[in-house]
C-alpha cells in the first residue's frame, strides 16, 4: 500500500498533520489576503477619489462658463435701448408707422393713376374689339343655316330606314302574335315546343298578351 499510495504517513499523528494544515499557515494565508484586500480597496478608493476630483473640476468649469454666459446675456440686455429708455420703442414704432403711411399713400396714388389711365383707354379698346362683330354675326347666321339644312339632309335617310326597321320589328314581334289570341307554354326547362314535354301533374306556365297563367297539367292529348 505504501508503494502505490499518493501519500505515505508512518503514524496516525503524521497522517492527521498531513490532512489538517497548521494554524500558522492558515494565519499567514489570512494575513496575506487581508493585505491584498486592503491594497485593492485603497486602490479603488484612490481611483474613485481621482474621478470625483475630475468631475468636481469639470462641474466648476461648466458652472463658471454658464454663469459667464448669463452675465454676458444680462449685460447685453442691460445695454438695449428699450431698457435704458422706455420711450425708444414707441418712438421707433411711430417712425416706422410714418414711413409705412407715406409708402401706402404713394402706392395708392400710383395705383389710382394707373387704373384711371387703363379705364380711359378701355372704351377705345372696346370699340376696336367689337368692330368686327357684324361680319362675324352674318357669317355665323349663314353657317347656322347651312348646318341646319345639312343636318336635315343627313337625317332624312336614317330616319326613313329607322321607320321601316321599326315597322318590320313590329310586324315580327311575338307580342303582336299574342295580341291576336295566341299564347306561349313554358315548362320547367323553358319554352315548350311539343305536347310531349308535359305529363299529368307537371307544372305549366302560359304567357299571354296581358300576363301569365300558372296551372297543373291534368291530361296530355
Amino acid at each position: 500500500c505504501d508503494m502505490v499510495s499518493d501519500r505515505r504517513a508512518s503514524t496516525p499523528t503524521a497522517a492527521a498533520e498531513s490532512v489538517a494544515p497548521a494554524m500558522t499557515e492558515l494565519a499567514d494565508v489570512l494575513e496575506a489576503r487581508h493585505q491584498r484586500l486592503g491594497a485593492a480597496m485603497a486602490s479603488m478608493i484612490g481611483s474613485a477619489q481621482v474621478d470625483l476630483e475630475m468631475l468636481d473640476q469639470r462641474g466648476r468649469r461648466a458652472w463658471d462658463t454658464y454663469t459667464a454666459r448669463l452675465g454676458d446675456a444680462l449685460d447685453a440686455a442691460a445695454c438695449r435701448p428699450c431698457l435704458n429708455d422706455p420711450t425708444f420703442m414707441v418712438e421707433r414704432r411711430e417712425s416706422e408707422l410714418a414711413l409705412t403711411a407715406d409708402r401706402l399713400s404713394g402706392a395708392i396714388v400710383r395705383s389710382v393713376g394707373t387704373f384711371r389711365s387703363n379705364f380711359e383707354r378701355l372704351p377705345e379698346r372696346l370699340v376696336a374689339s367689337t368692330s368686327g362683330l357684324d361680319g362675324k354675326r352674318h357669317a355665323l347666321t349663314l353657317a347656322s343655316s347651312r348646318l341646319e339644312h345639312q343636318g336635315r339632309t343627313m337625317l332624312n335617310k336614317p330616319a326613313s330606314d329607322l321607320g321601316r326597321t321599326a315597322a318590320s320589328l313590329d310586324a315580327l314581334s311575338p307580342l303582336k302574335v299574342l295580341a291576336r289570341g295566341y299564347s306561349i307554354a313554358y315548362s320547367v326547362d323553358g319554352v315548350a315546343m311539343s305536347a310531349k314535354t308535359f305529363k299529368p301533374g307537371d307544372a305549366i306556365r302560359v304567357r299571354m298578351a296581358d300576363g301569365n297563367v300558372a296551372a297543373t297539367v291534368d291530361t296530355v292529348e
